[in-house]
Formats: structure tokens, sequence, C-alpha cells
């Protein structure tokens, strides 16, 4: 208290342990802890995380279990990309997770006028998990800090020429063509701070409340006067779109409620549904005089690309003679397409092109409408009359968040909530989120909103898409019955698809695998621990692929190869590229994991579990039925599956793991 000197001081300042003032002690000694108490206060902040207080007005704050969730995550990226520091090059290699060492080449002009820099790899050390668009460093080697590198965007790989090319996010770049590069991970975090304004925006006792009825799974019925209109047209034009029965009752879901859920099952056509659904608002607005402004909204811009380019190829198709809206893909502008279509998408970044549109379907995720609308200033208006988001089952409550607090309460949801959940870092216990949503009890922040609203919706705001035209009857019979309900079932023209092979069939257990008129089949190997790679299981599906192409004639691009690791990914691409005398790599099939294929199809999906080490192969990672339905769902005519004995009979030891090895057991 002495050397610190907060006032007060002490009138006779002594020793507390030596009871040298004993008269005034008691009084000394509660003044010298209350004057310590504040200079602690004043100067000290603690580390610990208090997750329970209330607010201090006392109101239930919406938004906290939600901002709480997102703060978290970002701590957990963070802590978890600074750690990558420890490695070396090569160890960060071997973890996916850089790419090096790399000579810069020389600068070129592209599109846009802007520079790239080239760069070509000294060594192959196989693939990463960065991709085209991704955020990165660029660092010097040797450089410990690898957050203080150059800011730059991935804008080519070509791993086959062992070249990349990089954007600078930051200016020019001072290269030089002596030194090695590598690119690393970009701990710099901008989309969390966008979150967090917009949930404190939306959930906030003052905050949108169309916004907060949909999280709340309550929605409004529509003008009386609208289902009569789109049953009305759908008796004009059914038969031209080419709908079932089923997707028809999901286009009326948005002409009969202010909120629906599609679920979509794979290949049940969910893109060619919603291409009509956008078509039939726009209509719909223009036959009431109303305007008509709908946001398409994905976490990827493939999805949103997706949605657009199909209404712009419906358009044309049945050559609609006068479609009001404009086809605007909300980013930096690019190069028109050389075609004399007359229906095509256009790219804008500027603001005042989207607000002076009448009728209008704009796609953007909900950070390019963050910037669209400037929002760091404060400001979402409830701008558009529909928001549809597209893949929902991979999409947080906070993301969706984002973007719902630019409508005016009227929302479509399309997904699957049998495939692949969003990512989530953080494995802790559920929050509590009794705060949020107080009339529907406990809702768990790790759910995608696809799930989040599903629980408890009423029938009639819900239709599960049923007709599948991707898989055969048998390859559609698994599924279908595990996880929809035996709901789900092969189109008629293509229910007997089977794969046709050109060479005569042999008698061994490769051919027997191939067996076009064995739609599944599954090869057990006895291999044991192995992890995150397998030669047993890569020297089997090589020769597989290998004798599909070489004897039987089938096209590489009509195969897929899935294993859940990028190591074994590797270790087959290298193999079959032997077998295949040293074919180029663009040469072979698809080979990726799990996440990477959601949403392709192949007649052919070869899928190795690669792991027998009994210490991970029962993990969470691995025992995972969402993953499996992906994976199996890909295939049109034949689905191989490999994988050791001691998967399919290890035994988990937790409940939920059991329940989750339910499906893996019933395969087999």
């Amino acid at each position: 208290h002495h050397v610190l000197g907060p006032a007060p001081a002490l009138k006779n300042p002594g020793s507390l342990f030596h009871r040298d003032n004993p008269d005034n002690a008691l009084e000394d000694e509660l003044l010298c802890c209350e004057n310590i108490r504040k200079w602690v206060m004043a100067h000290l902040s603690s580390a610990r995380r208090q997750e329970e207080w209330g607010t201090e007005t006392g109101e239930k704050d919406r938004s906290r279990p939600y901002t709480r969730f997102v703060e978290e995550e970002q701590r957990l990226r963070q802590e978890d990309v600074f750690s990558l520091q420890k490695y070396s090059l090569k160890e960060r290699m071997d973890r996916f997770r850089a790419m090096g060492p790399l000579r810069f080449t020389g600068r070129e002009l592209d599109h846009e006028g802007k520079f790239g820099y080239s760069l070509s790899m000294v060594d192959d050390h196989g693939t990463s998990k960065f991709r085209e668009g991704d955020f990165l460093k660029l660092v010097p080697q040797g450089v410990r800090d690898l957050q203080s590198g150059f800011s730059v965007v991935l804008t080519r790989y070509d791993r086959s020429a062992q070249t990349v090319s990089v954007g600078s996010r930051q200016g020019p770049l001072a290269l030089n063509r002596r030194l090695p590069y590598s690119l690393e991970e970009d701990v710099t975090d901008w989309n969390t701070p966008k979150l967090l304004h917009a949930l404190k925006t939306v959930l906030t006792k003052d905050g949108h409340p169309f916004s907060q009825a949909l999280l709340r799974k309550r929605c409004l019925n529509q003008d009386e006067n609208s289902p009569f209109w789109i049953r009305n047209w759908l008796a004009e034009y059914g038969a031209a779109t080419g709908l079932n029965d089923r997707q028809r009752q999901a286009l009326e879901l948005p002409f009969r409620l202010s909120m629906g859920i599609i679920d979509g099952p794979p290949g049940t056509g969910k893109t060619h549904l919603l291409g009509w659904i956008l078509i039939a608002l726009i209509l719909h607005g223009r036959a009431c005089g109303n305007p008509m402004r709908i946001a398409v909204s994905a976490l990827t811009h493939q999805a949103i690309d997706n949605a657009l380019h199909k209404v712009a190829r419906l358009l044309n198709q049945f050559q609609w003679k006068a479609f009001p809206a404009r086809l605007i893909k909300w980013g930096n502008p690019e190069e028109p397409p050389n075609d004399e279509n007359r229906y095509q998408v256009e790219t804008c970044d500027d603001p005042e092109t989207i607000f002076s549109a009448r009728e209008l379907i704009l796609g953007a995720t909900g950070y390019g409408l963050y910037r669209l609308f400037d929002s760091r200033n404060g400001h979402f208006p409830q701008y558009f009359d529909w928001i549809v988001l597209d893949e929902a089952s991979q999409m947080l409550i906070p993301q969706a968040a984002l973007t719902l607090a630019y409508g005016k309460g009227k929302a479509l949801f399309i997904g699957d909530i049998k495939q692949l959940p969003p990512i989530v870092l953080g494995r802790n216990a559920k929050e509590n989120a009794d705060q949020t949503l107080p009339e529907e009890g406990a809702a768990d922040v790790q759910k995608s909103i696809l799930e989040h609203l599903s629980q408890n919706c009423s029938l009639e705001q819900r239709v599960r898409l049923n007709i599948t035209y991707r898989m055969n009857r048998e390859l559609c019979r698994f599924p279908g019955d595990v996880w929809y309900d035996g709901d789900l079932h092969s189109a008629p023209q293509i229910a007997g698809s089977r794969l046709v092979l050109k060479g005569e069939m042999g008698q061994d257990a490769i051919d027997r695998l191939i067996d076009p008129d064995r739609p599944v089949t599954l090869g057990i190997l006895d291999h044991e621990r192995k992890h995150q790679e397998c030669e047993p299981e890569a020297d089997v599906i090589s020769r597989i692929v290998c004798r599909m192409i070489t004897h039987f004639g089938i096209q590489p691009d009509k195969i897929a190869i899935i294993s859940p690791h990028r190591a074994q990914n590797n270790a087959i691409s290298a193999r079959l590229s032997v077998l295949l005398d040293n074919v180029d790599e663009n040469a072979l099939p698809l080979i990726d994991t799990v996440e990477r294929v959601q949403g392709a199809e192949r007649d052919v999906i070869i899928f190795g579990f690669t792991t027998s080490d009994r210490d991970h192969v029962m993990s969470e990672f691995l025992n995972n039925p969402n993953r499996f339905n992906v994976v199996i769902t890909r295939a049109r005519k034949k689905l191989i599956v490999i994988g050791s004995r001691i998967f399919f009979s290890s035994i988990p030891n937790t409940e939920k793991g059991l329940q989750d090895n339910a499906c893996f057991k019933q395969f087999y």
C-alpha cells in the first residue's frame, strides 16, 4: 500500500504482520485493503471471462448467447493460427496449412488491369487446403512472425504446373526474385465484427421485430389472393416448369406464408425449384403492381452463382419475353460472358444501380450486404421484400441474422440438415440461450439456422422434396430409409440406370467390386494401426480406378475418389498417376475430401475410410452420419466403399457415439 501510494495515505504506515500499531490495527487494515482493491480495479483486468452476468439495466440481452459464441469462435481460430508459428515450414505443409518454398517469377495484368504476382514452387510437397479466393499471408522464409508478411489473395493455383498467382490487398508488393517465400494462413478476421454488429442490432430489445419473429419461428399468412395467383400460374405454366408434385407444393410455400422451409435431400432438384420460385415471385409482384426485390444469399459464392445462373438459363430456355427483374451479383464487375443469350447475370459494385431497381434478384453474402448498405454506420435498412437463404443447413444463426437484418420479415430457407452441418471450432457444452428465446426454451447456438427453425415448426411451413434425379433405385434405398424416413425415391427415368462398361468382366475381386449389376459394393481390408494414410486402401482404390479407365473405358471425369484425409488423397493421387503411366494430374479423376465434394456428383463414387487405428476409428470426425450421407449420395450409378474390418466391428463407448454409428452398422 505504501509503495503504490493510493490516497488517502495511512496515518501511521506500518506492518500488518508485526502489529506495531495495535491501537488502530483493524481500522488501518480495512482502509489498506479497500485502497488496494480500488487500485487493483483501476489498473488490472481479469483474463477469466464471466459467463453468467446479466446486463446492468436488468434487461435480458437477446444477442448475448450468440455474441459470446461468435467471440469464442474468433478466439479459437486466432489461437489455432498463431499456434502454427511454432512449427517449421515442412511441418506446416504436412498439415496442409502452408505452401512453399515459392520463388517470385514476375508480374502480370489481370482482366481488371490489376497486377498479379506469379510464383513457382521449388519442390512438390503435395497439396494444401488453400483455394482460389482465400486471403493469405505471403511471407519471406526465415521470418518468425508469419503474420508480418504481405496481405494477398490467392487468384490461381495450378498444381500440375507447380505455380500460383496472388493479388495484393495492400498496394504494390516489393518481392525479390532471390528470396524464397511461403503462403500462410491469415489471422486477420474481417467478418466477426460485422456479425457482432448485426447481432446487437437485430436481437436487442429495440432491434428488428421481423427478424426476431423469424428466429422464433413465427410467421404470418400472405395476402389471401396470393395462393390463388400461384395456382393459376401453375395451371398455365406448370407443365413447362417440369416440377413434380412435391416441388409444386414447395413452390406455393412463399405464396401462403411469410416463412417457409424446403428440405432438399440429395439430387432432388433444389436449384431448379429455387429458379422457378424466384421467377414466380417477381412475376407475382409485377401482377400486383408492387416492387419486388429479392436477396439470394448463402455462405458460398458458388451457391449464390448457381441460383442466379439457373434463373437466367430457365428464362432463356423458355424464351421469356418480358421478365422485368435484373439478375445482379453484388461484387467486383467482371467481363460479360461471350454469348448472345437475352438474360444474363450481371456483376455490379455500384450501390446506386441496386437501389434504383424496382424489380431485382440480387445475389450476395451477408458480408456483401453489409458492405452494400455501408452498415458500419449502424444502417440496417429493411430493404428486401424476400430473403432466400440457400444451403441454410450450413449457416449458423449469427450468419443468417446478418442477412435477415436487411429483410422485411419474409424469408425462405433451403437446405438439408442430414448433410454437413456448420463448421464450429468450439466443442463445448451447449450454450444456454434461455435469454434469447424464452418462449421456446433453450436453443443450441452451434446449430444451423435451418435446424433451429425446423425444430417444432408446423407442418404447413415445411416441405421435403422426395424425388431424386441423381441416384438409381439401389443407391437411393439406403439413405432414403436411414435419413429420410423412407420418403426418398428415384425418378422413374433413372431408377434402373447402370454403369456401362466397354470391356469384359473378369472374376477377380476388383471386377466384382466394379460389377454394374451391383450398384453398391463394399470391400473389406484387414489392415490396422492406420490413421490419416493407408497404403493398402490407396493401392486397392487406385487399381479399381485404373481398371475402370484403361479396361472398361470409363472417363476420369465420371469418377470421384473421396477419403476423409488429405494425406490419403495425396497417396491415392501419386499411386494412380504411376498406374496410369504418370499422366498429368489434370487427367485424373476428382480426388478430394468429403467437405469439398458436397454439391458434386459423379457416375462412380469410391470412398475409403482410411483409418484403422483403434484410438481414432470411433472419433467424432470419422463416426459421423452426416458426412457418410454426403459421401454415398454423390453417386449416380455406382458406389464402392473400402474400409477396414476394425472400423465396422468397433463399438463406440458413448451413447451419442452408438447413435451415430448405427448407420455404419446398418450399411455393413
